[in-house]
């Protein structure tokens, strides 16, 4: 058991016993769900990666690879006959909603009926939905298949206002990281870029409910341009089989079977020691398999150069330090006989990357490394991705972005609407050279640029060398330019199109393992007592302020690039050059 300070256990044992603590779901190697004759699986609220199943204080989100499992877990019990998706509001992108659509394929092929329930779906949850034997809606609801869209929230005549310029230099026509600070409109190299994005997932979504809903592809554009529509109008049009509310209906479709109504989740106990002691566990296996096996390891969220961030609040991210440490590890570990590592990131630092890049490179040399990429893995993702043995994207997933980024802010406006000025004392032509007091001199915008230049044909180089290609033909997918992954494939950028289970089975057959092989997590999840001890001694009022407002902005469009925005902040004040992709990251 983690091991935690006595002062520390005593007065969590005090709130145990005062008032309810939910515990934690047992650790994944605990006995599969209960089966029956139909289980019903809920999918509801933010998907995310790696998930945080768990917190003691609500604010759970579910992990992608949780609901893969326990997919699996209905698909080979015997006594599972039909599998009902009850698919609420979701907040996740393309590419995770194609894995999901995969898993559930595996399911009908395996004699399962799939039952997939909607309330109000949009364009996301029907595309999910579709891959079901039937869809079911209750008969107040509506379907919200719109089409799709990206917005880009512009702030520069809000940063003049306040007299606060955004000085950013790129490399690469379509590197628009920085446009939100600094233009306040598209650029038609946005546009482009952003157009051929939709042009794809528009696509996508088409052809999944075409191939599956037998309508023909004009008819169905027709009537997206005229959603939203009534349950009853998608029913009589065919994107709906049955009228019927969920529970009334699943009880129809057991008939005088069992029903598992929370298939895969644990009831949880409140307020007992018990569930303290639940809570001090990690929520995976803490040791990894003696035998041969698959070692995943996530990358998730922007990238940083330096040790990791620690405490509570702490957004998702990947730090250099730790993932370098983790990739040589497995290097050396002999049972280890393959990596998949799992992208899902829009990039960060450029150093960080390029160290990151180094590590897997070496790794690779030794054994094969495959790459699997989530909605995102573009500019410094996809930087890290490209040494790798073989790489996997969906076709909805977002990559590419090979450019770079770099800048600073200058206050020297608001600080004259303040009354504020500064003096300095320097030694050196470029000694005050990211001084927020005031801008550029022609000649400083020239050293930047040339360090830009600098950094952005070494991630060329690095492209080429990785996906043996000819430098020119990096350079005409380059430029900044994000892509789908079926566009990546196109431009070879990607090796194939598939999710994470078709990656861990490449990793699993290019190792020479068994297609039973266990796969192992690492480094292995910690429990939230581990975070909380970590986040004792942390004292950063900045970092505590800007999570606090990240999480009061909500999850609108707009408000998800203001947080994306936020977050980023503290990276662009510390780095020189980033490898960052456009700040919006999914397609709605």
């Amino acid at each position: 058991m983690t091991r935690v300070p006595t002062l520390l256990l005593v007065a969590l044992l005090s709130v145990a016993t005062a008032c309810p603590i939910p515990t934690r779901n047992k650790p994944e190697r605990a006995r599969a769900p209960e089966a029956a004759d139909v289980v019903v699986l809920t999918l509801h609220g933010e998907l995310t990666e790696q998930g945080d199943e768990g917190q003691p204080f609500g604010g759970n989100a579910t992990s992608l690879r949780k609901v893969l499992r326990r997919l699996h877990q209905a698909r080979t019990t015997k006594k599972v006959d039909k599998i009902v998706l009850r698919i609420g509001n979701l907040a996740t992108g393309w590419a995770q909603l194609a894995e999901l659509r995969h898993a559930v394929a595996l399911a009908r092929k395996a004699g399962k009926r799939v039952i997939a329930h909607l309330d109000d779906a949009g364009n996301g949850e029907y595309f999910l939905a579709t891959a079901a034997d039937e869809i079911v809606m209750s008969q107040s609801s509506s379907l919200w298949l719109v089409g799709v869209s990206a917005r880009v929230l512009f702030l520069k005549g809000l940063l003049d206002k306040v007299g606060v310029q955004a000085e950013f230099l790129r490399e690469g026509k379509y590197k628009s990281a920085a446009d939100p600070l600094t233009r306040d409109q598209m650029s038609p190299e946005m546009k482009e870029a952003l157009g051929a994005l939709l042009d794809d997932t528009y696509q996508t979504l088409v052809d999944a409910v075409v191939a599956r809903r037998k309508v023909k592809p004009a008819a169905l554009k027709a009537w997206i341009d005229a959603s939203p529509h009534s349950a009853q109008e998608a029913k009589t049009f065919g994107l709906v089989d049955r009228i019927a509310t969920h529970r009334a209906d699943t009880r129809r479709l057991a008939g005088n079977g069992t029903i598992n109504w929370n298939y895969g989740k644990k009831k949880r106990e409140t307020g007992t020691l018990r569930s303290l002691m639940e809570l001090l566990k990690p929520s995976e296996m803490t040791k990894p398999p003696k035998a041969p096996h698959v070692a995943l390891v996530y990358a998730e969220g922007p990238i940083i150069h330096g040790p990791p961030r620690k405490g509570f609040g702490v957004s998702a991210h990947v730090s250099d330090f730790r993932l370098i440490k983790e990739l040589d590890g497995l290097y050396d570990r002999p049972q280890v006989k393959a990596v998949v590592l799992r992208i899902n990131s829009g990039g960060g630092s450029a150093l960080a990357s390029e160290l990151i890049w180094q590590a897997v490179k070496r790794l690779a040399s030794k054994k094969p490394v495959v790459v699997s990429m989530g909605d995102v893995a573009a500019s410094g993702g996809y930087y890290i991705a490209t040494p790798a043995t073989r790489i996997y994207a969906e076709p909805a997933t977002i990559t590419g972005s090979i450019g770079v980024i770099g800048g600073k802010f200058s206050l020297a406006g608001l600080f004259q609407k303040l009354g504020v000025t500064t003096g300095v004392v320097s030694r050196g032509a470029h000694a005050d050279l990211f001084t927020l007091a005031r801008p550029w001199t022609p000649d400083e915008r020239q050293v930047v640029q040339t360090f830009m230049s600098r950094t952005y044909q070494l991630f060329v180089k690095r492209v080429a060398t990785s996906r043996k290609l000819p430098t020119d033909a990096v350079q005409r997918v380059a430029q900044g330019r994000v892509w789908s992954g079926k566009a990546a494939l196109k431009h070879k950028l990607v090796d194939r199109l598939g999710g994470l289970l078709a990656a861990v089975a490449d990793a699993k057959q290019l190792a020479k393992l068994p297609a039973s092989a266990k796969t192992a997590i690492y480094p292995r999840p910690r429990s939230w007592i581990e975070k909380l001890q970590d986040s004792l001694g942390v004292n950063d009022t900045r970092a505590q302020l800007l999570t606090r407002l990240v999480l009061e902005l909500g999850s609108g469009q707009e408000t998800r690039q203001l947080r994306n925005l936020l977050l980023a902040l503290p990276a662009w004040q510390q780095e020189r050059a980033l490898a960052w992709m456009p700040l919006i990251l999914r397609i709605h």
